[in-house]
């Protein structure tokens, strides 16, 4: 069964340790000069919303050496790249108009001039393959000299410059900037359900499948010699794709959800990313109003058919075990004589474990919670209750300062996290006169 374990260790690309924490070909590592006093524009978070929204600003006519992209990782998308090779993604859920170049068409004629439509694109939406956006990723990022815009740090605070605009400390020093656009990314999940104390106390390895470090090569071989699965929990993409990538490695898994699938196509409507959603969506004038459509209007923990399809077809043909609707109560034993660790399920079910990957998605809070927390109290900004900035339709939460992503949320609605939603917050960001020399 587990003859080629040995590819559950980091793929092509990656660092090469237990650890994933890929490095894609083709980035050079970020040397940029020192950032010029004051910058025009700082962006905070070099995932999907910064690298699309810089891009967007150096097209719009930002000269490079006045604007910076702040972000602790080595190179632009490092997340983004870390998190879709620990989960073994094959194909995007997004339609293959949603990259983060400027052309909507851009992706698709790089699939074209190389030969790869038809196999990488999948469906009447063209669906890119990962690889497929990962290399047009890196053309764009090349051919912009985006990485070159890179500042590796973490954003501590902000608050007023003496002279005027703003002051972003950082853990690597302190920048002077006339324009700042948060962009950072979610944040990852915190804490976990109640039994995860005493499965580890067990023995059980629990690993968030998002958390700092995600060891799955260790994970797949300690599968392979003792033969119990590791069990991933969660019902969504992510831990769909987390147990197929097992499947096709021949390790032992199960895969465990408190709910059915729930098949959804994207995770939220299409109408969200055009007026027919949002129109009465901006004309609501309550914050709490608007985020609960936000909630009610995600299809959170949903996969897409295909996906869905896949995974069926695997418990059929494979030893994946699918326990679907079913609760993780706490710990047990199990063997002759029991001894074992072992999960135990509603129903008084045991089953057998070497580990658990918590794959229940990314976090839902605020990203930047504590500094974003930190500037409203500092510059008197609006917070709505659910602690998210209150940002008008510019994306301005205050002066010089606008937002992109879920920060954005309360403005751009349920698809702002989303690549389309990055496309969205730059449409507004450059009706602000971008190149202008007064504050934002």
């Amino acid at each position: 069964m587990c003859s080629t374990a040995r590819r559950s260790s980091p793929p092509p690309g990656s660092s090469g340790s237990h650890t994933h924490r890929p490095q894609p070909p083709g980035s050079p590592e970020p040397g940029p000069p020192p950032a010029p006093s004051p910058l025009d524009w700082l962006v905070v978070g070099g995932g999907i919303h910064g690298t699309h929204l810089s891009l967007a600003l150096r097209e719009a006519g930002v000269p490079a050496h006045r604007i910076r992209i702040l972000d602790p990782g080595p190179r632009l998308l490092n997340r983004w790249f870390d998190w879709t090779s620990r989960t073994g993604m094959e194909h995007l859920r997004s339609p293959g108009v949603h990259h983060i170049g400027l052309a909507p068409f851009a992706l698709l004629r790089f699939a074209d001039r190389r030969g790869r439509r038809r196999r990488e694109m999948k469906g009447r939406t063209r669906r890119p393959s990962v690889e497929l956006f990962r290399d047009h990723s890196l053309q764009v990022i090349r051919e912009a000299d985006l990485d070159a815009l890179l500042l590796r740090g973490s954003l501590e605070a902000i608050g007023p410059h003496p002279r005027g605009g703003l002051q972003v400390e950082t853990d690597r020093g302190v920048l002077h900037t006339r324009r700042l656009l948060l962009a950072p990314g979610q944040p990852p999940p915190s804490g976990g359900p109640k039994w995860v104390p005493g499965l580890r106390e067990a023995g059980l390895p629990v690993v968030p499948l998002f958390g700092p470090d995600f060891p799955l090569g260790d994970l797949a071989r300690s599968a392979c010699r003792t033969g119990r699965p590791i069990v991933v929990v969660g019902g969504g993409i992510s831990a769909v794709q987390l147990a197929l990538r097992l499947v096709r490695d021949e390790v032992p898994v199960a895969l465990v959800s408190r709910h059915p699938l729930r098949i959804h196509r994207l995770d939220s409507d299409p109408g969200w990313m055009g007026p027919r959603n949002l129109a009465a969506f901006r004309a609501q004038p309550d914050p709490a109003r608007r985020r609960q459509i936000i909630v009610e209007a995600r299809h959170r923990g949903s996969v897409p058919d295909p996906l869905a399809r896949a995974l069926r077809a695997a418990a059929v043909r494979t030893d994946l075990e699918l326990l679907l609707a079913r609760r993780i109560l706490g710990s047990a034993r199990h063997g002759d004589p029991p001894g074992e660790p072992a999960l135990l399920l509603d129903g008084g079910e045991i089953l057998p474990a070497s580990s658990v990957v918590l794959a229940t998605g990314v976090g839902e809070g605020v990203p930047g919670a504590s500094w974003i927390r930190d500037t409203s109290h500092r510059l008197g900004l609006p917070l709505a209750g659910c602690g998210f900035p209150r940002v008008d339709g510019g994306l301005h939460w205050g002066e010089g300062i606008q937002c992109s992503g879920g920060l954005a949320e309360l403005e751009l609605g349920p698809a702002a996290r989303n690549i389309v939603g990055a496309r969205m917050a730059a449409a507004r960001v450059l009706e602000t006169d971008p190149t202008g020399t007064g504050p934002a």
